[in-house]
Order: C-alpha cells, then sequence, then structure tokens
C-alpha cells in the first residue's frame, strides 16, 4: 500500500444556477475506486478527500449548494496543515511521495494557461468559486509537501472572465524542488474548449476523458512489455484512443477536440508509474482472401519475431495480440500488411 500518497477527489454533478451534470460522480466514484484498490493506486482510504455532490443537502440556490469553495478549500488546507506540523516537528514539510488530485464537473479557464473546477455554488455572476488544479498541485509541489503531483480535470475549459482563484498560502520553494519534482497533469481537453460526457458500455453517463483515463490506468495503457503503467504510457494511449469513447457526432464536429491536452512536467525522462498489471491482450481479425487457403500466414512483433504462426483458412483468422506494431503476412505470397493495436475500444481489422 502506498502508506503515505494522498489524493483531492471531487465530483460534482449538481449546480442550482448552471445546470445538472449526469457524469462527474461516475467519474469521481470511478476514479476513487481505482485509487483504492489493492491493484490500482494502493491509496489509504483514509488519506483519500472524497466531494460528491449527492452527498450534500440539495440546495435551491447556487449561494447554499455544497460542496462550495470553502468546503473544497479545506480538503487542501488539511495538506498545509500537516505540512506545517512536520515542519514544526523538525522533520520538513514533506507530506507524503504523491498527491493526486481528480476534478469533474463545470469548468471554465481564468486564463489560457488555468483550469478551473466551478464549485457548487458558483454561478454566472460568481464564476471566481472555482479551484484550479495546476495552481494546487504546482503550490505543494515546489513547496516540497510531495515528490509527485497527479491531476486529472474533466471539466470544460471556456475562457471566462474572472480572477483567478490563487491558493492563499505563504510562497515556500523547497530546496529539492526544481530538481526532482516531478508531475503527470491531463486536462480533458484543450484551452477554451468543450469537454464531453456520453452514456458508455456499462449504461451510466461518463466523461469521455475519464473513460479512457480509467481504461488505461485498469491496464489498456500498460507497457506491454513489463505491466507497467507509467505516465509514458498512460499519455500515449490517451493521445491515441481518447477520440474511441467520442460519439460518431462528436467524432465529426471540428469544435470537439478528440485528444486530452497532457503536462509531462519538468523532468520527465522519469515517468511516473501508476500500477503493474497483468499485460492485457486485444481483439485482433485478420480478413483473408480465398487464395490464401493453406497457406502459412504469420504475425510479426515490431522486432520481426514471430508471435504468431498458423494455417490461413479464409476469411477469417480471429486472434489477441498485446499492444504495440505488428506485420502480417502471408508466407510464398506478396501479402504483407503493417498494422497497429492500440488498446482501443474498436477490434482491430487488418485486410490485405
Amino acid at each position: 500500500m502506498a502508506q503515505d500518497d494522498w489524493a483531492i477527489v471531487v465530483g460534482i454533478a449538481l449546480y442550482p444556477e448552471l445546470g445538472n451534470l449526469d457524469g462527474p460522480e461516475n467519474d469521481a466514484q470511478g476514479f476513487y475506486d481505482w485509487l483504492v484498490a489493492p491493484d490500482g493506486g494502493d491509496v489509504p482510504p483514509d488519506n483519500v478527500a472524497f466531494f460528491l455532490s449527492s452527498r450534500f443537502p440539495p440546495a435551491l440556490a447556487a449561494l447554499r449548494a455544497e460542496p462550495g469553495l470553502a468546503t473544497l478549500q479545506v480538503a487542501f488546507d488539511e495538506l498545509q496543515e500537516l505540512a506545517k506540523k512536520n515542519f514544526k516537528s523538525g522533520n520538513g514539510y514533506r507530506v507524503g511521495r504523491r498527491l493526486y488530485i481528480f476534478l469533474s464537473g463545470h469548468g471554465c479557464s481564468p486564463s489560457s494557461t488555468d483550469t478551473a473546477l466551478l464549485a457548487a455554488n458558483a454561478n454566472r455572476d460568481r464564476p471566481g468559486y472555482h479551484i484550479i488544479g495546476r495552481l494546487y498541485a504546482d503550490t505543494f509541489l515546489i513547496a516540497n509537501f510531495f515528490d509527485e503531483a497527479v491531476l486529472f480535470m474533466d471539466c470544460c475549459r471556456e475562457n471566462v472572465q474572472t480572477p483567478p482563484n490563487i491558493p492563499p498560502y505563504n510562497k515556500i520553494t523547497g530546496p529539492d524542488a526544481l530538481d526532482k519534482a516531478r508531475c503527470f497533469y491531463g486536462f480533458a481537453t484543450k484551452w477554451s474548449r468543450l469537454s464531453r460526457e456520453r452514456k458508455m458500455a456499462d449504461g451510466l453517463v461518463h466523461g469521455v476523458f475519464t473513460t479512457a483515463l480509467l481504461a488505461g490506468l485498469k491496464g489498456a495503457a500498460c507497457d506491454p512489455t513489463d505491466g507497467r503503467i507509467t505516465s509514458a504510457s498512460l499519455g500515449s494511449y490517451l493521445y491515441a484512443n481518447m477520440k474511441t469513447f467520442l460519439s460518431p457526432a462528436d467524432l465529426n464536429d471540428p469544435e470537439i477536440p478528440q485528444e486530452p491536452d497532457l503536462d509531462y512536467g519538468k523532468n520527465p525522462q522519469t515517468p511516473l508509474v501508476f500500477a503493474t498489471v497483468a499485460i492485457p491482450e486485444f481483439p485482433v481479425t485478420i480478413n483473408l482472401p480465398p487464395e490464401t487457403a493453406g497457406k502459412t500466414i504469420e504475425i510479426l512483433d515490431s522486432k520481426f519475431n514471430v508471435v504468431e504462426s498458423t494455417i490461413a483458412a479464409p476469411p477469417q483468422r480471429k486472434t489477441k495480440l498485446k499492444r504495440g506494431l505488428y506485420l502480417a503476412t502471408v508466407l510464398t505470397t506478396a501479402l504483407r500488411k503493417d498494422f497497429e493495436v492500440t488498446g482501443g475500444t474498436e477490434e482491430v481489422n487488418v485486410s490485405f
């Protein structure tokens, strides 16, 4: 168990004056479940501040809606208080190894570099009731409260002219922050764009970004050589596969981004490791023309090692392969086809 990992997880679906959403609570619950699972983030549940809007009494007006900005602020303040306590005990400001922050709900961008989750008590006249995830993650990382920071935000990034809500802490720069601090930040959409939620395979509404994120964290994004899920492998998976979770209409809409916005920090050469899983395999169909009957078909990996060899029996050969680049070839013929297994939602179909 990652005893000294901590997390703040927020899913706000109920906004009295901004319109309710269907996906954020499902997303936050899904991330929390992965976060505390022994084969996931393995974070002690007592180290997680977990907020869902449905856990609070319903409010008719935004003024008293929860979780409001003050409620969310307390979760960050508690970590700052813990750092201060450690420092007074002579142990430095360090709270733990890694801080996870997951924020899902309505969002906005007070500037081109800021992404903010709107608290439940925000409205169009009070968009300043928000949490800018990157600022809090950076503040705690630079202060050496944590060695690593992981931030995921599944919310819109529409440009809103409002002052940014700056973390209300004295600025502390830790001695190792610039050289050793590592981070991985993931945003559902590019600046000034909207994020998307839709009904997924489980019958529930989820954010498209979070759906892809959780699929990757649960195994689809693992390195096919050692089973590790790292910031590098997860980033590659999200870039390649987030679009596979969009609806056909969204795919045809040029205003809907098909990739996330990712930040690997200043020390990307040493990826963060999220989990190690059994290496998954994904369905692949090789479509075979009639003339291949009885001939040997081979599938080679990116290093030209033969991973499968069988006698062709048209019209198809169904198999399962790990993520990666492959070459299918029918011996004694000129039939060759390169293809990639990305680990996305759609079965790979290969035709010569």
